[in-house]
């Protein structure tokens, strides 16, 4: 098995405009992309995310060192060559005006059909495959613009299959689509390029679903090196903290995700534990409240056949309400 199916060597990316200098945005970029490896890349906002994923899909030059594809630099491809190595799945919503289902994603076979694009036999059997792959077979025949943005991507993603290339980028493809939906194309994605043995490379801003899915993540940011691994590796070694904390936003390596900070956060001792905790303390967090183990505040999570919240300012009396909605009411109450 091929060790890597794309890879760079000291690679510069940026931009490069008539009468001034080329602007830099990152370089000596040592990248590979493997095959049954799904890759996902994650940066900040002006990182350059799309630009490598640009210049990686052959849409714009390097500013110098190399990449190569198979093991051949990349400018030595013509583009219908190229188009049998590199599929690209872009953000923008598609406009394909009438076509169905069938039609979008049969015309992922370009590359081979020739200058008429007739379908052979093959072909064909290629474009069900693709779309059985996505699990649309049931709407081949709908139009793609009736479908929802879910079904939209997926219809997208088997064109890229149909392509029958090693690899797939795709430039945030989840970024219109709902929660259920983000998590289905990350699990479908995931799926393929490990079934298929596909190299795919997939920039996202979705931390959450990036550490949930991911083979293999690079992390793009300003003014930083790169840096990829396993999510992790790259948890363990403090890379998330190095990448996306701010002042008043912390990365929690034990649930990979984020919290808010505020040192003068009025303190409050919590008794109890499970799911009815978890979400006590949030809600508090939320409020600008922190959890101490010594506090005059104080709130007892009772469960004894029903659940109340119990909450106790010394000196005073105590108050029971059965939501956190009710309790954070009667807290404000007491600290107004």
């Amino acid at each position: 098995m091929k060790t890597h199916l794309l890879h760079t060597q000291q690679l510069t990316i940026g931009y490069r405009e008539k009468r001034k200098q080329p602007m830099t945005v990152h370089s000596n970029l040592n990248l590979q992309l493997r095959p049954g490896e799904f890759t996902c890349l994650l940066g900040p906002n002006g990182s350059g995310k799309s630009t490598l994923i640009k210049t990686f899909a052959g849409f714009q030059k390097s500013l110098g060192g190399k990449i190569y594809l198979d093991n051949r630099e990349i400018q030595h491809f013509r583009e219908r060559d190229l188009a049998r190595l590199v599929s690209v799945v872009l953000t923008d919503k598609t406009h394909v005006g009438n076509m169905t289902v069938f039609e979008l994603v049969s015309m992922g076979r370009h590359p081979y059909t020739g200058f008429f694009g007739s379908l052979t036999d093959g072909d064909l059997k290629k474009v069900y495959h693709a779309i059985d792959s996505v699990g649309m077979v049931g709407m081949k025949h709908r139009l793609v613009n009736e479908l929802s943005d879910g079904e939209r991507q997926k219809a997208m993603i088997a064109k890229a299959l149909a392509q029958e290339t090693p690899i797939i980028i795709l430039d945030e493809p989840t970024a219109y689509l709902d929660l259920p939906s983000r998590i289905e194309i990350m699990q479908l994605l995931h799926n393929l390029s490990s079934q298929m043995q596909k190299a795919v490379l997939l920039s996202t801003h979705d931390l959450e679903q990036a550490l949930r899915f991911a083979d293999k993540i690079w992390l793009l940011g300003l003014d930083q090196q790169v840096q990829a691994g396993s999510p992790e590796d790259l948890i363990l070694a403090g890379e998330f903290k190095k990448f996306f904390e701010r002042k008043g936003i912390r990365f929690d390596d034990l649930s990979g995700t984020f919290k808010i900070t505020n040192p003068r956060a009025r303190k409050v001792k919590i008794s109890g534990k499970g799911l009815e905790y978890n979400w006590l303390l949030n809600a508090l967090r939320r409020n600008g409240y922190a959890e101490a183990q010594d506090s005059d505040l104080s709130i007892e999570i009772r469960k004894n056949g029903s659940l109340n919240y119990v909450l106790r300012k010394q000196p005073g009396k105590s108050i029971e309400t059965g939501s956190i909605e009710n309790l954070i009411h009667h807290i404000k109450s007491l600290e107004g």
